[in-house]
């Protein structure tokens, strides 16, 4: 991790040899070899080294990162040289290897071919240099690849090197001799003096002739955060370095965008007053008491509602360049894509701390009178009400943040190694939600903490009364924090809204999760299928975001896998969460639980659809005329990865579904009208399968961040 050129700092690696979910350290024996040659390389097996650490830095902007690496293995398509941040929850950017090609990717965002031809065998010095949606590499000192890219997602969760956490066959195999990342972009003579500082004991080849080779296909999510920040890496050493949080997530992703609506009767304050301007390409949506802002896929800024103490006298430099937007009970604040903050409205909820600062940012939340915000150092600060400004835990200054989130009167952080801190109003949080945590979230006086095993816990004054329905559970005050509320699976959970009845939780799914108070009821107009959905304590109604879907009637089909041996599910698709439109309630309106967690894979039939969990399970819904939703009771249980029975593939004709096991064997149940639904007894170690049968157009579709394997057919 450099600051600048020359300043430096060194950070811990932990070396690693096991499997891509697995965190078991190497030992000295079987990690990453280190060897003296050559002034002193680390040597990757290509099969599971690699040395891993908690993120480095969540900076997205004027940042470079800088690999000297020797691979004999250039062809394997899509191994990882360096990546900061995490893939597999689509997010950061990192160098890889494809084609004997060097690549860049941004998470979940976009795969950049160089056309820089990488020979085996052979020293190279390689510098990534992001600025803004500016794209540079250089390697061996010039430059080679200059693109406007899109803005990559911000990096979370870790810092690896030699592999990048997506599955499969991702490792490094050859030699990296440093690795380093500085939190500025690097100009074209700093490269070279670089590259001249390094490369000599090495000898690398200095140029090559650009080639290009198809893109790698990679999968989509909608995980992106607002971020601009440092970054810096050094000589990997081992040590039991751990964290398990991924940062704060914004509202919604800013490479996602919809229509905003309005849902409730009789909306105050001209909330549901949309302008026309929100018809389309809104990413982002904050609605407060009295007022409201939606932020367009652009960068630009809009508001309406009742202007009460200014909130909605928009400055013109929060007008656009806007990644994020917040609101409280008369105040405003944006989050700009250069890391700057604009605050207007009520000036008793804009007073600076000491020292305070609105450059550097990379996260904002907002109470009624107070904005916290989190700054690219790890440092918090909180500008408005003294009760927020001035009682910061002391013990937060030596820690490493990641998250925040703002009640109406209370201000929260989340640490590195998932321990939570409040401050403000007096409230003791339950120890269910004090460690092991990954996401935090506040709303009026509900508050959320997403255990690292999928729970949600809910907590506060205004979780009292709160009825738990479904899966959900709640504790009574006899335990200390509580009442709380316990809601398992929730993985995909994207936010938590307070209203005047109840508690929404939104998924990424696109589905919403109600409850209310007791004597309330969940409104009949709570929309579903929504990229994002804002709402207040004070109100009953709400806004949101409804993705808007270009029309087609192309039928869609199962695609073959390419699988020439036995195999996991996870070597060819990446998990994901599921969206639905389109179709009939049978369909998108009863999406069971254990569907909106992280799946592997979605097919459809004529009205039933059918996925497959990261943990092998099978699970479908809809119509169940002949038997195609009611899944075996033999694939509805957990399997582990190595469990030769363990599902690895689905497939879904009209009115039947097909089970592809890792022993090669199939299962298949619903319609036999035809006898589809009779595997023969010599169909053994079979690698794919794909149903065939006369395509039919259907108003169903299914949308999911995994690989979706769909077919719409009759027998």
């Amino acid at each position: 991790w450099l600051d600048g050129v020359p300043n430096q700092t060194a950070l811990n690696f932990t070396a690693y040899n096991s499997a891509w979910n697995n965190t078991t350290p190497a030992t000295a024996a079987n990690g990453p070899q280190y060897t003296n040659s050559d002034g002193g390389i680390y040597t990757f097996d290509g099969v599971d080294d690699y040395f891993s650490r908690p993120l480095v830095t969540n900076s997205k902007s004027n940042v470079s990162l800088q690999a000297t690496f020797n691979t004999n293995n250039a062809f394997n398509s899509g191994t990882f040289i360096v990546y900061n941040g995490s893939d597999y929850f689509g997010n950061g950017y990192g160098l890889s290897l494809a084609d004997n090609t060097l690549w860049v990717l941004y998470g979940a965002v976009s795969w950049y071919d160089t056309g820089f031809t990488i020979n085996n065998n052979t020293w190279y010095h390689a510098v990534m240099v992001i600025s803004g949606t500016s794209l540079k590499v250089y390697v061996d000192g010039t430059l080679i690849y200059n693109t406007t890219a899109s803005v990559p997602n911000t990096p979370s969760l870790k810092t690896e090197i030699g592999r990048n956490d997506n599955g499969g066959t991702r490792y490094f195999k050859g030699s990296i001799a440093s690795v380093s990342m500085y939190n500025v972009a690097l100009t074209q003579a700093q490269v070279t003096s670089l590259y001249d500082s390094i490369i000599p004991t090495l000898t690398p080849t200095k140029t090559n002739t650009p080639t290009n080779t198809n893109t790698p296909t990679n999968t989509p999510t909608n995980s992106n955060t607002p971020t601009n920040t440092p970054t810096k890496t050094n000589t990997p050493t081992n040590t039991n370095t751990r964290t398990i949080v991924v940062p704060t997530q914004p509202l919604t992703a800013n490479t996602t965008s919809g229509q905003v609506i309005a849902w409730g009767n009789n909306a105050p304050y001209k909330l549901n007053a949309i302008p026309s301007q929100a018809n389309s390409t809104i990413a982002q949506i904050a609605m407060g008491a009295h007022h409201a802002l939606a932020v367009t896929s652009d960068g630009k800024l809009l508001g309406w509602g009742t202007n009460v103490k200014g909130e909605l006298t928009i400055p013109a430099p929060a007008q656009t360049g806007v990644l994020q937007s917040a609101v409280g009970l008369n105040h405003s604040v944006v989050l700009k894509q250069d890391g700057t903050v604009v605050m207007w409205g009520s000036s008793a909820a804009l007073t600076a701390p000491s020292g305070g600062v609105l450059t550097g940012i990379t996260q904002i939340a907002t109470g009624d009178n107070h904005t916290v915000m989190l700054r690219n150092n790890g440092t918090i600060q909180v500008y408005g009400a003294s009760s927020q400004r001035t009682t910061i835990p002391t013990v937060i200054a030596s820690k490493s943040i990641v998250g925040i989130a703002a009640g109406s009167d209370s201000s929260f952080a989340l640490d590195s190694t998932g321990t939570v801190y409040a401050w403000g109003k007096s409230i003791n949080i339950p120890v269910l939600a004090a460690g092991s945590i990954t996401r935090i979230f506040a709303a009026g006086n509900v508050y959320g903490a997403l255990r690292s095993d999928g729970r949600l816990i809910l907590f506060g004054s205004g979780v009292t009364n709160l009825v738990a329905t479904g899966t959900a559970s709640t504790l009574t005050n006899s335990t200390s924090g509580c009442p709380c509320m316990i809601i398992p699976s929730m993985d995909g959970v994207r936010n938590v809204s307070a209203t005047q009845w109840g508690v929404i939780i939104t998924r990424r799914s696109l589905q919403t999760q109600a409850y209310a108070y007791s004597g309330q009821s969940v409104p009949s107009a709570l929309p579903t299928g929504i990229l994002q959905l804002s709402t207040n304590p004070n109100h009953a109604i709400g806004i949101a975001i409804m993705p808007v879907y270009a029309s087609t009637s192309t039928p869609t089909s199962t695609p073959v896998l390419s699988l020439t041996t036995l195999r996991f599910a996870s070597e060819y698709t990446a998990p994901g969460y599921l969206s639905i439109w389109g179709g009939d309630s049978t369909i998108n309106s009863s999406i069971p639980v254990a569907a909106q967690g992280q799946l592997l894979q979605v097919v459809a039939g004529y009205r039933h659809i059918s996925v497959l969990g990261t943990d092998g399970v099978v699970v479908a819904w809809g119509d169940n005329r002949y038997g195609q939703s009611t899944v075996p009771s033999e694939l509805t249980t957990t399997q582990p990865l190595t469990d030769s029975m363990r599902v690895i593939a689905l497939a879904a004709g009209a009115n039947h579904s097909l089970a592809l096991r890792r022993n090669g064997s199939v299962l298949a149940w619903g319609n036999n009208g035809s006898g589809q639904s009779n595997v023969p007894s010599n169909l053994l170690n079979v690698v794919s399968g794909i149903v065939t049968a006369t395509s039919t157009n259907t108003t169903t579709a299914t949308n999911t961040s995994t690989t979706t394997a769909t077919n719409t057919s009759t027998t």
